[in-house]
């Protein structure tokens, strides 16, 4: 569904000269294409045209500092991307995008840290989210839905002091570089320490997301997933059948 629905002739008009003043900035077309994209910056600005621009010109320069156009069609280690698969593609019952991170357990940011691929990794988060904020915006989506199996997780990654300062970097990276593309989280086969330690957690943490953690009962995060993701929305590994998906 359009973003631009409901809006009156005068604020169309104001529609048509934020998107002049976008291409003058050298957006992406697919962005400029996007009633999402461009009601993000009009709304939270009040249609504001020069605030809204301002809050544009910040985020081109986000996407310049983190070289975030450049590192979309990156390549990397097999052995890297086989430990840190995701997939983006699939659909929720209206349309929307998911990434799907099939083995989320296997993260192991400490060892990839410590064996000197923090740089790497960084990068990789970089193109995962450059991958899915196109992919969103394409779709003309609010927003996008991530889902991650965190069986055998390492629990050792979260009490080593360089980890946790690298995810919480890559989290205000993400919002840099694609801000609210991420409106729904899903942590599924979840060790009960983790949803404990979320839930203990989740108030102090300060994310636009809906985020849900589930533990171990496959049956019932399947049922919980199938209530917003038809079968052929989602990949095999959560219960689906989706075959057609990017291999990030």
């Amino acid at each position: 569904m359009s973003a631009y629905k409901g809006l009156t002739a005068e604020q169309m008009k104001l529609v048509d000269q934020f998107k002049s003043r976008l291409q003058a900035l050298n957006v992406e077309e697919f962005k400029l294409d996007s009633s999402n994209f461009v009601m993000r910056y009009l709304k939270t600005n009040k249609f504001n045209l020069d605030k809204a621009e301002d809050n544009v010109h910040e985020y081109l320069m986000a996407l310049k500092k983190y070289n975030a156009k450049e590192v979309i069609d990156a390549k990397f280690p097999q052995d890297f991307t086989d430990q840190f698969t995701t997939y983006i593609g699939g659909h929720d019952n209206e349309g929307r995008p998911i990434a799907m991170i099939p083995h989320g357990g296997m993260w192991n940011i400490k060892k990839a840290i410590q064996s000197g691929k923090e740089e790497l990794f960084v990068r990789y988060v970089l193109k995962v989210a450059a991958n899915f904020e196109r992919t969103v915006l394409q779709r003309d989506a609010a927003y996008g839905i991530l889902i991650c199996d965190c069986s055998d997780i390492h629990y050792g990654n979260y009490f080593h002091k360089r980890t946790i300062e690298v995810l919480l970097s890559l989290v205000n990276m993400f919002d840099d570089i694609a801000p609210g593309i991420v409106g729904k989280v899903y942590f599924v086969n979840a060790p009960k320490m983790f949803v404990a330690l979320f839930n203990t957690v989740r108030s102090l943490v300060t994310v636009r997301a809906d985020i849900v953690a589930m533990d171990s009962n496959e049956k019932k995060w399947r049922a919980a997933l199938s209530e917003v993701i038809p079968e052929d929305g989602i990949c095999e590994h959560f219960g689906g059948s989706l075959k057609d998906y990017l291999t990030v």
